[in-house]
């Protein structure tokens, strides 16, 4: 961050083209925005657990159930950093960042409320916008959104019938290799979730 800073601080003074110009004049505009510093921070620190599972999954030995048993790892992880004390954690670190990064006072929203005329078109209640008495307060919430998202969006990926019967097929060829039994309720199960392999087979 710091040495973008002065990058732009050297650079843009002596940058004649008008249009570059500007648009350097605009990334360091936003870079002393406290949503920026917020989005960098927060996107670290999600990003520190996504990407061992993206790693993971890279990996050409990976079998289906590893694969899900990973992923269920690292959102259990982010569903304890999903909580009030890691918030206050993470916006402490946010606010000791501020001052050494040159961060702008945050301005808080003004309240909106949706015209009349299009609640009267779309037919939903005129109410004002969630009202934050506090930045922090409003970021709070904005964590927890980043949360549920990444959380939402692996658990989905993972929690489908395709994959579910992929998982079970697996554990029966990898049993019938290594000799273990498998009970007939098991063979049941895949072939209930696996509807669309024997359509697949059967075409």
């Amino acid at each position: 961050h710091n040495e973008l800073k002065g990058v732009w601080e050297s650079v843009i003074p002596t940058t004649t083209d008008t249009e570059m110009k500007a648009r350097m004049i605009g990334v360091q505009t936003t870079m002393r925005k406290l949503t920026f510093l917020f989005g960098c921070l927060i996107g670290a620190k999600i990003l520190s657990q996504t990407d061992i599972l993206s790693k993971t999954l890279q990996s050409p030995e990976l079998c289906a159930t590893e694969a899900h048993q990973c992923a269920n790892a690292i959102v259990k992880t982010l569903k304890k950093e999903r909580c009030e004390e890691e918030f206050n954690l993470f916006w402490k670190k946010v606010e000791e960042k501020k001052p050494a990064l040159d961060i702008d006072e945050y301005e808080m929203p003004r309240k909106r409320r949706h015209p009349k005329r299009m609640t009267d078109f779309f037919g939903y209640i005129n109410q004002p916008d969630q009202d934050f008495a506090t930045e922090k307060e409003m970021f709070r919430t904005y964590y927890y959104q980043c949360y549920d998202f990444v959380i939402n969006t692996i658990e989905k990926r993972f929690d489908q019938p395709d994959y579910k019967m992929y998982e079970n097929m697996e554990a029966i060829v990898t049993n019938a290799v290594s000799s273990k039994s498998i009970n007939a309720l098991f063979y049941e199960q895949v072939l209930t979730e696996g509807s669309s392999f024997r359509t697949l087979y059967e075409d």
